[in-house]
């Protein structure tokens, strides 16, 4: 899976190109609010995109994807976070649906699993790993092979005996083999337990590889490079909308906010990234030089990476967007998983991002939370440069801060005038259908 999203990415790259976008263009949507003079499409759009004669990719990607026969949401944004999600801990069984990442490991191993006996007669043997672990899973199958052989031809023996007995006319209920059905009973007690143990011993599942610790290291690479492969796929696709056209940008973002995709960075992001171990001697980049990264095998600026864009996808699905902001980063405490980033890093963009999320959660916190946690917010002093505006923050005093009072009378009004989740669907909704259809 890591493979196919890797090509995807790379195609998306050939296929846009490089992102063309005008100074006033960037410097207008610079600080995107979502008010009628930035998103409202009728303001600047003279006649349908879909007449356009651009020469533009992502116009081109955008105007053919834009059918029902190939929608976006279903090809690229839920099942490309069904993968994020299938990467994060804790979701060992596959319960949302799609692609089932488990499988690109559990179909190379249950290849050797089944077909061990042909592998050893040609010479078949792997020079990075040494499954004991399956060697052990084949050795206890084949002794509950053989105990259920001893079973069915112990049972094919005492079919065959009460046969003969009944056409000998012997009665069916003796003394003797009462006794006997007695003893039999008492010695098949010990058995049981042992055919507990056997039976406890089932075929490895899908999810079972996943985890096994003969291949943790590799399944932690895997996960850690998929993350970061997705993650910067989205950033990539939403500078190339934002560029071509805002409210593809806007649309873009909805699908994922929708498709619950702040909730799949943040479980990813609260995870333990201490447990990921790549400095063992047994790293598979060492022993495969096509894999090696850098001169000293060092993945941890890989996951240093993978966490600086997840922060800067959060920051951007979540920017000026107050309902965003409370339904997903102040319920699911997104603050106190920033904090726990920046403790736990040392990179500066990492730790600016991390901040920059927390900046905007600020604003909407409750007073009492802020006096019961002011390390987390002074975090934001540490990394983050802040503005005129920002004086709900009480950095400054009013008389010290240079701001007066049209400036706050404005600013309050532009909220007021701040599209709702709603208002942005419907406005998606009639953006796409005037245009594209």
């Amino acid at each position: 899976m890591r493979k196919i999203i890797f090509i995807f990415h790379i195609y998306f790259r050939y296929l846009f190109g490089e992102k063309t976008e005008s100074k006033e263009h960037k410097e207008f949507y610079s600080n995107l609010t979502y008010i009628d003079k930035f998103i409202d499409y009728k303001l600047f759009e003279k006649e349908p995109r879909y007449h356009l004669k651009s020469k533009s990719p992502v116009e081109q990607f955008y105007k053919r994807n834009m059918n029902n026969a190939n929608p976006i949401p279903h090809i690229i944004v839920v099942g490309i976070l069904r993968v994020l999600l299938s990467t994060c801990p804790n979701t060992k069984k596959n319960t949302t649906g799609g692609v089932y990442i488990h499988r690109e490991w559990s179909s190379s191993l249950k290849l050797y699993f089944v077909n061990k006996e042909f592998f050893d007669q040609h010479g078949f043997k792997s020079q990075i790993f040494e499954h004991e672990t399956i060697h052990k899973q084949l050795e206890k199958l084949e002794r509950l092979k053989k105990s259920k052989e001893k079973k069915e031809s112990e049972k094919k023996a005492e079919e065959e005996d009460k046969k003969q007995a009944d056409g000998d006319g012997e009665p069916a209920d003796t003394p003797g083999e009462e006794k006997k059905e007695e003893e039999s009973t008492k010695k098949s007690e010990p058995k049981n337990k042992e055919e507990d143990e056997e039976e406890s011993c089932e075929v490895l599942k899908d999810e079972d590889y996943f985890e096994l610790e003969d291949y943790k290291y590799e399944n932690d690479r895997h996960r850690i490079i998929t993350a970061m492969i997705i993650s910067d796929l989205f950033i990539y696709m939403l500078k190339h909308f934002k560029a071509n056209c805002i409210n593809q940008f806007i649309y873009l973002s909805q699908l994922l906010v929708d498709a619950n995709g702040v909730l799949v960075l943040l479980k990813f992001l609260n995870q333990g990234f201490e447990k990921f171990q790549f400095d063992q001697n047994h790293q598979l980049d060492q022993k495969c030089p096509f894999l090696q990264l850098n001169e000293d095998h060092d993945l941890n600026s890989t996951i240093e990476e993978t966490v600086c864009q997840l922060l800067r996808l959060t920051y951007k699905l979540c920017r000026n967007q107050k309902e965003r902001i409370k339904n997903f980063l102040i319920q699911y405490k997104g603050c106190l998983i920033m904090k726990k980033l920046i403790n736990k890093f040392e990179r500066e963009d990492l730790c600016k991002n991390a901040a920059k999320v927390i900046k905007i959660q600020i604003r909407h916190i409750s007073k009492n939370w802020m006096k019961d946690n002011m390390k987390v917010i002074s975090t934001v002093y540490q990394y983050v440069r802040l503005r005129k505006l920002d004086d709900w923050l009480n950095w400054k005093q009013a008389k010290e801060s240079g701001i007066t009072c049209m400036d706050r009378d404005q600013s309050a009004e532009e909220m007021k005038q701040w599209y709702s989740q709603e208002k942005i669907r419907q406005l998606n909704a009639d953006f796409n259908f005037e245009n594209y259809q």
